[in-house]
């Protein structure tokens, strides 16, 4: 489509090595939408594809509570026999999405003080992120800062946010966040 004019490129993302592509007129978009699309996929797979390049985003600007947000809906999506009332299941939902998404990512990360649930980490930010389940993001945040998680990446140059992470088993999703820089 590109080598026939149909799309031209707008932009390429040479961390993820892909090209964000354009119409090159409204003629040609409406025609794509119209016609073409609706034959060669499905809306789930668009959904699916827009949800991954979307939250790959919102990590590599720095968007830590849009992500959360998309993270809270997501989890929401989860049929409910599939829940437990374990926070290590949340735990391991978060750090299979950031695998995923092709960043950093490390569960259980050991320091002096203890565990970090889990830190996620691109080119720029580092993200410690605590989680509790059926608590406070306040008491999450509070055992980052008491812990002093972030220490150990104090001399990596990236920048470090602190994020506190609440679950709450009834809704089995993500309750509250904080954000701390």
């Amino acid at each position: 489509m590109f080598y026939t004019g149909y799309l031209t490129i707008r932009s390429y993302n040479e961390r993820r090595q892909a090209y964000t592509l354009r119409y090159p007129n409204h003629e040609v978009e409406q025609g794509f939408l119209r016609n073409l699309l609706p034959m060669i996929s499905s809306k789930d797979s668009l959904d699916t594809s827009n949800f991954v390049l979307d939250c790959c985003d919102m990590i590599d600007e720095g968007r830590i509570d849009d992500f959360m947000k998309a993270m809270k809906a997501f989890y929401a999506g989860i049929p409910y026999e599939m829940e437990s009332r374990n926070e290590f299941f949340y735990q391991n939902i978060m750090y299979c999405i950031g695998k995923l998404l092709g960043f950093y990512v490390q569960a259980e990360y050991r320091t002096s003080a203890g565990r970090i649930d889990l830190v996620l980490a691109n080119p720029q930010t580092i993200y410690v992120i605590e989680f509790k389940l059926d608590g406070t993001a306040e008491e999450a945040l509070a055992q980052i800062e008491s812990k002093d998680y972030a220490l150990p990446f104090a001399l990596d140059g990236r920048h470090v946010v602190k994020v506190g992470a609440n679950f709450d088993s009834r809704t089995r999703t993500l309750d509250r966040w904080i954000i701390a820089e």
